[in-house]
């Protein structure tokens, strides 16, 4: 048991120490995202205003321009670039969320963990020698313990 709780401990603390990297590490990616789907709107903008309008009404404008702009090769590749950007920024904020959902859940996992090492040292359950078994109720046992048994389990 005693072994169990350690190891779930330095899990736990493994998971805490961690959690904030990953969650630095996916915030700088979705702020680069973000920032190359901000470069690619500007251009794709910049580049759908800077045709000039054809047409006599503002239905023919309209539809000119969309022509226009489907056959306009760098206004098709900011666009797709952005499009695919923001799929990109929308999963990787996601991914921010999640990883601090998990650092969140891993502090409450501590906070319980601690609470039932409290608990259990408390009760006296865990000692350095192990767990205890009295063998109560077995045969020739009569359930008491000397002081051999007990240096001999670290009491």
């Amino acid at each position: 048991m005693q072994a169990q709780l350690i190891q779930t401990y330095t899990d736990i603390m493994a998971r805490l120490d961690d959690l904030p990297k990953a969650i630095e590490q996916a915030q700088v990616e979705l702020t680069a995202i973000r920032l190359d789907l901000d470069r690619d709107e500007k251009a794709a903008k910049e580049i759908s205003e800077s045709l000039a309008p054809r047409g006599n009404n503002d239905t023919e404008r309209k539809a000119n321009k969309l022509a226009d702009l489907e056959k306009h090769g760098p206004y098709q590749r900011f666009s797709q670039s952005a499009t695919a950007n923001r799929r990109i920024a929308a999963f990787q904020a996601d991914q921010v969320d999640s990883l601090t959902r998990q650092f969140a859940a891993a502090g409450y996992q501590a906070k319980l963990h601690g609470s039932l090492l409290a608990y259990l040292a408390a009760a006296g359950t865990v000692t350095s020698g192990g767990d205890i078994n009295f063998n109560m109720g077995a045969k020739p046992s009569n359930g008491h313990m000397t002081a051999a048994d007990a240096a001999d389990i670290g009491l």
